[in-house]
């Protein structure tokens, strides 16, 4: 489950966490165990890298439209 989370100084965190629930022979609940990730920075460099491909992109859309070249002659 991914969910963010603002802390106290008002920060916004990304955080993921799995468990796993351990059960007996009787199939009853034993344990649980768990862990919780905060991703902030690996969701924003995602953002950052899509921002840029975005924009790359549109330049290379401008460039293939003012050569009058469609982007399936390329490939």
């Amino acid at each position: 489950l991914e969910y963010r989370i603002i802390t106290k100084t008002g920060k916004i965190k990304t955080l993921v966490h799995s468990c796993e629930v351990i059960c007996n022979e009787k199939n009853e609940p034993e344990k649980i165990f768990g862990v919780v990730r905060d991703i902030t920075k690996i969701r924003q460099m995602e953002s950052l890298f899509q921002k840029k491909y975005d924009f790359v992109f549109t330049i290379f859309e401008g460039l293939l439209e003012e050569n009058n070249i469609h982007f399936y002659e390329i490939f």
